[in-house]
């Protein structure tokens, strides 16, 4: 398995129990308290949680691609997009203060996703 798979499989275990399953199961008051917000509606955290889901299935794609010897760079770009974007919203709106745990995944994510995209031949080493 390369460094890039496995670091893309660190990401869909961590965010599917950080993100998809509590934002799929958890009742809405629970999710309020959690995320120290409101919603009008569980809707918006469903809604969330299959949008997350969905870019799980993108990364399980570029470990297929990664596995082949081929950089994925539009799960590449997706991923700096998604999780240094994530990032940044939880420091503007402060929520970061809230989710520190949440902000360091998609921080090391969004840190391992850029190594990748400057040294891909060391990313698609095997790890073992």
């Amino acid at each position: 398995m390369t460094y890039f798979s496995l670091l893309l499989l660190g990401k869909i275990a961590g965010s599917l129990v950080l993100f998809v399953l509590p934002m799929l199961v958890l009742p809405q008051a629970r999710l309020d308290r959690l995320l120290g917000q409101t919603s009008s509606s569980p809707a918006m955290y469903r809604l969330y949680g299959t949008a997350v889901l969905a870019l799980l299935v993108a990364y399980a794609w570029g470990i297929v691609m990664a596995e082949r010897g081929e950089m994925p760079w539009g799960i590449v770009a997706m991923g700096i997009v998604s999780n240094a974007g994530g990032l940044l919203v939880m420091v503007v709106t402060g929520m970061i203060a809230k989710q520190r745990a949440s902000a360091v995944f998609i921080g090391l994510i969004a840190l391992g996703l850029g190594v990748s995209l400057i040294v891909p031949d060391i990313a698609l080493r095997r790890a073992f």
